[in-house]
């Protein structure tokens, strides 16, 4: 529930997961705290390696007694490989970070390949503060692949939700400007790419930081982007 993006799992993909590392020669151990199971943990050890795929805990005493259960094993393995979410404590449990590598794996990728159904889908509330002030943002979004994403949208408040509709297929980036308060001349709020929508709307990178790279300022878009300010972590550990 603390992340933004993660992976549901049914009994059908736990089978199969169970199969696999019985076949990849792997253990799964299931942490019980009070009698009831708290975590597991699926490894394997190759060459001196252990090889941790999954540690899963709902306690932290749980993660705290999965790290020694890999350290007991210290007598037949020299180095540990463990994939964990970005935001995981181990960091702050080791006594000498800098002697460890740690690694970011891009895990997901997207394409939004309907941008009007996908934020109709997504069911984002509209922040009541913002709209009492702005009728719509306009933003000028570039796609070279699907024309339907190609063009100016139009970003409102329909009932609770935050709604948006195609209003041009024109792009036209030296008609956009950033000063939100010529409300005259204001074609467009900002230009961005297809790619830089994309990581807004699922909260990789924020609004605010669009605009920074674009060296464009705009009170108006920051607080637009506090309605795509979900939690930036998200964990998935299979690739989808």
């Amino acid at each position: 529930k603390k992340y933004n993006g993660s992976s549901k799992r049914n009994i059908k993909y736990f089978e199969d997961f169970i199969e696999e590392m019985r076949v990849e020669g792997g253990h799964i151990y299931i942490n019980y705290l009070d009698g009831e199971p708290t975590g597991y943990i699926s490894y394997s050890i190759l060459k001196g390696v252990f090889i941790t795929r999954e540690l899963y805990y709902s306690e932290y005493s749980s993660f705290e007694s999965m790290l020694k259960f890999i350290f007991n094993h210290n007598t037949q393995c020299n180095k540990v490989e463990m994939t964990l979410p970005v935001d995981s404590p181990l960091i702050r449990k080791l006594d000498n970070p800098k002697t460890d590598v740690f690694e970011i794996r891009p895990f997901m990728m997207a394409r939004i390949i309907n941008l009007e159904k996908f934020v109709d889908q997504l069911e984002i509330y509209a922040i009541a503060d913002f709209w009492d002030k702005f009728e719509n943002v306009v933003i000028e979004i570039v796609d070279d692949q699907l024309l339907k994403n190609n063009g100016k949208f139009e970003f409102y408040k329909e009932a609770e939700f935050l709604k948006i509709k195609k209003i041009s297929d024109k792009v036209d980036a030296e008609l956009c400007v950033s000063d939100c308060n010529i409300k005259s001349t204001i074609d467009c709020e900002i230009s961005m790419s297809i790619n830089e929508i994309t990581s807004v709307l699922m909260s990789y990178v924020s609004l605010e930081e669009v605009c920074y790279e674009s060296s464009l300022y705009s009170q108006k878009l920051i607080d637009f982007g506090e309605h795509f300010k979900n939690k930036k972590s998200n964990h998935i550990l299979e690739y989808v």
